[in-house]
């Protein structure tokens, strides 16, 4: 199922069109908004594969029967059908024509969603709560065409600017967050434009290189290279601090968009993330071609072998971290801020203790025996032998609190010893005989 949804947008042709935030105010039960899936701080497996089911809304990308049962498509597709029906009782309340809207702009319907808003602003009074959605909703189908952008730029920034101080169906934090992602929107709109100028209606026959949503950055390591799992300080502090938020609430509002797809892989490769980097620009490497791109693609495919191999155990489970931790005791420095003989020595055992293949620490539990199954009390047959790892490192560290116990008691019976001790009469040495 996982791959079937992560693949069903590779059957659509051409780069997606860029859009602006689509907002649906009563979205089908995935998550309760973009706002807390942003926010709540998933694993990035958890939202690669929000995304892929988001792509897979599009019309194009043509799910197979076994995949529409239970998908999100299909809960859009239900909502789209009692929403077109209230359409035709002419019943549709302003709300319903914001989530009607963004149903069919999930679903690649842009000429009806864009007939739908325009009727849509000439029936909802201007100082109603969900006017700005609406605009919204329609700069985001304008940007499909080319020759609307200006008219989607220009809806954008009124919607931005009629942006209310409360809106009851967001709390004060959703509204704020909304508003921050709407400005990199627009900007990367503005971008876009220029882009269209420059290029003078020219066709491009590859994919154009990373907006400059945050300014010139180049996402190279300290050596001046690009790197896998490492980015330049001077190049880290250019961006804000919740940059990679911005692009996954871009990439919620445009799942197909190829360059904010990669924009978010370079995000994931500088902070270290070197498997789910690669694998956000191997998707992206399907969708276009970039001469950069692919070299980018080619540098994370030759060290993402070692990072799962450091990183992950062989189930791929991310659980055992036993390499990482004897690379990083193996490259600890030695007796600098340790405790002499005793210091070493625990910090030795330590680090053996962390790196040593304990069961129970990480891997497959082992499997149930005949008797734990047929109960508690069953009798058990032959005997039970002792794992020497672990009476190895029992008795190291056994010796170590002993050690360290007689020191202690050293130390206590000289503090002990000078206290009882009288203090000395100067004086008295002094005095005239």
């Amino acid at each position: 199922m996982r791959r079937i949804v992560l693949s069903a947008a590779l059957l659509m042709g051409g780069w997606a069109r860029l859009q602006a935030g689509v907002y649906n105010l009563d979205p089908p039960p995935k998550y309760p908004s973009d706002y807390v899936q942003i926010n709540a701080l998933d694993p990035i497996w958890r939202v690669w594969m929000h995304l892929g089911e988001l792509r897979a809304i599009h019309d194009a990308a043509k799910l197979p029967p076994q995949a529409q049962s239970g998908s999100l498509r299909a809960a859009y597709e239900k909502q789209l059908a009692a929403l077109e029906a209230r359409q035709r009782d002419n019943t549709l309340t302003p709300t319903d024509r914001v989530n009607l809207s963004a149903c069919l702009i999930r679903m690649g319907r842009y000429p009806k969603a864009r007939t739908l808003l325009e009727e849509s602003l000439r029936v909802v009074p201007p100082d109603h709560s969900v006017y700005f959605l609406l605009l919204l909703n329609l700069a985001s189908a304008y940007q499909e065409e080319d020759a609307l952008l200006q008219r989607a730029i220009d809806l954008q920034t009124q919607a931005l600017r009629s942006w209310p101080t409360h809106f009851l169906s967001w709390n004060r934090w959703e509204s704020s967050w909304y508003r921050h992602a709407e400005h990199y929107a627009l900007t990367l709109m503005r971008l876009r434009q220029r882009e269209q100028i420059r290029n003078q209606g020219r066709a491009v026959n590859e994919l154009p290189p990373l907006d400059d949503l945050f300014g010139p950055i180049r996402f190279v390591g300290s050596s001046g290279q690009y790197e896998a799992g490492g980015l330049a300080f001077e190049q880290w502090n250019r961006l804000p601090v919740d940059a990679e938020k911005i692009v996954l609430q871009l990439l919620l509002w445009r799942p197909l968009d190829p360059r904010l797809n990669w924009l978010y892989g370079e995000l994931l490769n500088g902070r270290g993330q070197v498997d789910w980097a690669f694998s956000v620009l191997d998707f992206c490497q399907q969708l276009a071609s970039n001469r950069e791109l692919r070299q980018h693609h080619q540098v994370l495919h030759e060290a993402v072998k070692a990072y799962k191999e450091l990183f992950t155990d062989s189930t791929g489970s991310g659980e055992d971290r036993r390499k990482q931790a004897m690379l990083l005791w193996m490259l600890a420095p030695r007796g600098v801020l340790l405790a002499p003989a005793i210091g070493a020595a625990a910090n030795e055992i330590g680090g053996m203790a962390a790196s040593s293949d304990l069961s129970g620490l990480a891997g497959a539990p082992e499997p149930l025996q005949t008797s734990e199954i047929q109960g508690a009390d069953a009798p058990r047959s032959g005997a039970v032998l002792p794992d020497w790892r672990q009476l190895t490192v029992s008795f190291l560290t056994g010796v170590v609190v002993a050690v360290l116990g007689v020191l202690q008691w050293q130390q206590w019976r000289r503090q002990r010893r000078v206290v009882s001790m009288e203090p000395s009469n100067t004086a008295e040495h002094f005095a005239p005989k």
